[in-house]
């Protein structure tokens, strides 16, 4: 469960192990790579930077798949990934792997409900239904909107009440 993760900063990871039970938070900081894996530079909440290559995260790339991969994985998009793994990459630095999409969550840097429906009618109009969904739901989880569902909620239960104090009359 995610909300059983300890939070860690990159500096907290060991080389070649998986850090179980824990979680980094981390945002993208330069526009993503896509080939095999996406590969993207990140930055944790202590300013440090770190490579993450994230596999299996790829729709069909034949065709506008990859703009649906790269629009997902923008720059300012924030991360947290769930046991992380540390390794050594093939230029000789220090990366994260993650091999399992269900270990990374991902937070769009649009924070206004407007531009995310915006975005997922367009992502829509244009076959790309998952990230759709996923604008459509980060629209959902905003505070603005868990608002107006208590406004309407307590507007139900004012009316509720009326119409019961009407009845007994």
């Amino acid at each position: 469960s995610w909300s059983n993760l300890v939070p860690s900063c990159f500096e907290d990871l060991v080389l070649f192990s998986v850090a179980k039970g824990r979680v980094v938070h981390c945002e993208i900081i330069a526009d993503p790579f896509v080939t095999v894996a996406v590969q993207l530079l990140v930055e944790d909440a202590n300013r440090q930077v770190m490579q993450l290559q994230l596999y299996n995260q790829l729709p069909d790339t034949r065709g506008g798949g990859r703009h649906e991969v790269i629009s997902k994985f923008a720059k300012g998009t924030k991360l947290s990934i769930a046991e992380p793994f540390l390794k050594v990459m093939n230029d000789g630095y220090r990366g994260i792997r993650v091999d399992t999409p269900a270990d990374v969550q991902v937070s769009t840097p649009v924070s206004d409900m407007a531009s995310l429906k915006a975005s997922g009618n367009s992502a829509f109009s244009q076959g790309y239904f998952d990230l759709a969904k996923e604008k459509y739901i980060c629209a959902l989880q905003l505070e603005e909107v868990e608002e107006i569902v208590i406004f309407l909620a307590n507007r139900a239960q004012h009316i509720k009440r009326q119409g019961c104090v009407m009845w007994l009359h």
